[in-house]
């Protein structure tokens, strides 16, 4: 034991802002075990084979998509971790520590001495960067470099100090324990991080390994000892299959976090009541790891200071509000469930949404500085602390979904009414604004209705910064409703970042028969839209269905009479039908050369090029293909250069110029329906397949395309011909104009007969 370093630290509030109170039922004597393993992707962690880690998710708490901080590399996530506060107050922005603040702010294990400085607590890392510029008041501090066997020794260390048995502190054991974990991550750079990768995927077992040994040591304790023993495992970071991690997309940003009650035996029950315990199941909202610090210290009973961000997770049941009538039923809908920022960053996930980044949607204070709305401009009268605010300059998004199914009697008797609002508005003449979007889905995920609120133009506002509330209430749920999704959007128009402001977003329900809302069209968008199919009959041509567009085969020797593509209608069995219908459809062959491919003109007499324009496609990728690359569309008239957008057949991912690879994925061996939205002027870029926005691709624009009859762009290749693949297309649409995510939804699907009517 040694005595605490923290000196003069006035405690505050404890999590929800009450003190905590000491159960009056004696427990046994509470007890942490916290591991951090670097770069650890849950998804790789599913495919692994992890019995110790699984033991722990099956009786603990568990959540498979936790966020880190906005900055995904190690320094800000092992200070967040450690320090409980985001990187705006650490200010650790590198993986040097220049210039931080923690030194205001104790790690948890100098925490737990101020409470308590009979506890034996032990920091133990193999990364010299934590060793060497992250300050502890832990009794021991160890470190062995993860070049020299670290991880091994490491763990070899926190069993010896759980038993007692550490040659340089006989006797002593440790009551909190930290345990950094590197090779994950070293692996990771290596061979790539990714579910996909076997070297990745064994070291990750490698690991549970390792763990295993530290849980025994726990478990033989707790035989001879009565204690109450949690472990919280999480991780600084993701990371992508290209090695890297930086960039803050979700699967770099996306990590587990579990916390669990270790019990003696694997699977065993406990012989006393522990306080309190891990509950089972998914924390709602999904953990960040910013959490770990409230939570060690509400399961040791110790205080928490006012300080510290992030909130005691896993330790007691949580969900979504009741889906119950009169109140709303969008979680953090009023942004006050996280602290708020003084800027557009660090942009942190907000909690209860899908707020997919980079630089999506922001918290914001009321009074930030630099010209932020202030609490006496126009707002919710009873406004909190914070409010959502735009992120990127090319606009931001996030969602959420609302399960309605326990409502289906009264839904389905056309029983039910709602009432959409929202304080919505911007900054002074600047035209940057926000919008809210319901979609009503069926238990199918069929778009059923949607209805939208806003946007609040500068005009609306008189060029003055303000929110003015807006309100839809003049419709019924649609009957066969199961599910609503609620999605705060901003548009962007000029500045820095996108000053698109929400707050009070309310989505209420109510008994009432009223008309339901309207379907967004599918019909042509617009009258120079051009779209086209493929006669796999006798007549074999790309056929043109309506638009002033053209498409050709050009392979520079024989232009569109020289075809090596064939056309075919499918089987059933090698090309599958689309939902049981025949499906003509072109299959086109991987490449031999940067000559092959297709030509694609717009003819939309726009003159230049089109810098705002959507693409539609249905393809078909076969379930064996494990090509690293499929080309899709390159603005180039020349093709000489990379395509700007690939799908990755190998991965089931996408990569995109300038960008790499980005994550989310997509289904081989079925039909999909692809939706790239492109607003150059506005420098945005958006995928969808079959209806559904993926988070994970929302990029700066790509690239605008030509829209002359002299210069095409390029389709299905690319400049270099071992970056394509082989599949198959059914149609493929040119819009000349932005889509907006309700008519998406609305299309769906990859469809038989086409893309509109």
């Amino acid at each position: 034991m040694m005595s605490s370093m923290v000196t003069g630290l006035v405690v505050g509030a404890a999590l929800f802002g009450q003190d905590f109170q000491a159960d009056p039922i004696p427990y046994p004597q509470p007890r942490v075990l916290v591991i951090g393993v670097d770069g650890l992707r849950p998804d790789a962690l599913e495919a692994a084979n992890t019995p110790h880690i699984d033991g722990l998710i099956a009786t603990g708490s568990y959540s498979p998509n936790a966020q880190c901080e906005d900055l995904t590399f190690s320094g800000p996530n092992w200070a967040s971790i450690l320090h409980g506060v985001h990187r705006d107050k650490h200010n650790v922005t590198t993986n040097g520590y220049g210039g931080n603040n923690l030194a205001f702010y104790p790690d948890f294990l100098a925490l737990l001495e101020a409470h308590d400085s009979g506890w034996n607590t032990a920091r133990l890392s193999t990364w010299s960067a934590i060793f060497q510029h992250q300050p502890t008041g832990a009794d021991i501090d160890l470190f062995r470099d993860y070049v020299n066997d670290g991880d091994n020794v490491v763990t070899g260390w926190a069993a010896d100090l759980l038993r007692g048995e550490h040659a340089s502190y006989p006797g002593v054991r440790a009551d909190a324990l930290f345990l950094y974990l590197a090779d994950v991550d070293v692996v990771g750079h290596t061979y790539g991080f990714h579910p996909a990768v076997p070297e990745y995927v064994a070291e990750i077992e490698e690991v549970d390994g390792q763990i295993g040994l530290v849980l025994s040591a726990v478990r033989d304790r707790m035989r001879a000892v009565r204690e109450d023993w949690i472990c919280v495992l999480t991780s600084d970071h993701g990371g992508s299959i290209d090695g890297g991690h930086s960039g803050n997309s979700l699967e770099r940003r996306t990590i587990p976090f579990l916390v669990s009650t270790v019990r003696p035996e694997q699977g065993g029950k406990l012989a006393f009541r522990p306080r309190p315990q891990a509950e089972s199941g998914t924390p709602f909202p999904e953990s960040k790891n910013v959490d770990v610090t409230k939570t060690v210290l509400r399961h040791m009973g110790a205080s928490i200071p006012a300080w510290l961000d992030g909130h005691a997770v896993g330790l007691r049941p949580t969900s979504p509000p009741p889906v119950v009538y009169a109140q709303s039923l969008i979680f953090n809908g009023d942004a006050e469930f996280d602290r708020g920022f003084d800027n557009f960053l660090p942009d942190q996930a907000v909690s209860g949404w899908i707020d997919p980044g980079p630089d999506q949607m922001s918290l914001v204070r009321w009074g930030a500085p630099d010209g932020f709305p202030t609490p006496s401009d126009p707002g919710p009268p009873q406004r909190g602390a914070n409010f959502f605010c735009g992120n990127r300059p090319s606009g931001s998004w996030m969602g959420q979904e609302i399960d309605v199914s326990t409502l289906t009697t009264d839904i389905d008797a056309a029983g039910v009414r709602y009432v959409l609002s929202a304080f919505l508005g911007g900054f002074g003449a600047q035209n940057d604004r926000a919008l809210v979007t319901v979609l009503f889905l069926g238990a199918d995920g069929a778009l059923l209705g949607a209805d939208t609120i806003g946007p609040v133009t500068a005009a609306d506002r008189g060029n003055a910064t303000g929110l003015h509330l807006r309100t839809s209430a003049g419709f019924g749920v649609p009957v066969g409703t199961r599910r609503v999704w609620v999605a705060i959007e901003t548009i962007y128009a000029e500045g820095a970042g996108t000053d698109g402001y929400a707050d009070d977003v309310s989505f209420v329900l109510q008994p009432g028969n009223l008309p339901p809302p309207p379907l967004p069209s599918t019909q042509t968008p617009t009258p120079q839209t051009s779209e086209w199919r493929f006669s796999g009959d006798s007549n074999e041509v790309i056929n043109r269905v309506f638009g002033p567009g053209t498409m050709e085969y050009a392979d520079g020797d024989g232009g569109a009479t020289d075809m090596d593509d064939v056309f075919g209608i499918s089987d059933g069995v090698g090309v599958p039908h689309i939902d049981g219908s025949p499906v003509s459809y072109l299959r086109f062959q991987a490449r031999s050369a940067a000559t092959e491919g297709y030509h694609v003109r717009a003819n939309t007499a726009t003159g230049g090029s089109l810098a705002q324009f959507t693409m539609i496609f249905d393809l078909y990728v076969e379930a064996s293909n494990d090509d690293p690359w499929l080309g899709l569309w390159n603005g180039s008239p020349t093709n000489t250069d990379d395509d700007e957008l690939f799908l990755r057949p190998i991965s089931t991912g996408y990569w995109a110029t300038d960008f790499g690879t980005l994550g989310g994925t997509w289904e081989k061996g079925r039909w999909n329906r692809f939706v790239f939205v492109n607003d150059f002027a506005a420098g945005s870029a958006r995928l969808y397949v079959n209806g559904n926005v993926v988070p994970e691709f929302i990029v700066a624009a790509t690239d605008d395309v030509p829209d002359g009859t002299t210069d095409p762009f390029w389709f299905l290749t690319d400049n270099t011909p071992s970056e394509t693949s082989a599949g198959c297309i059914a149609n493929f649409a040119l819009v000349d104009a932005l889509l907006d995510p309700a008519t998406i939804a609305a299309l769906g699907g990859a469809d038989a007969n086409g893309i509109f009517p």
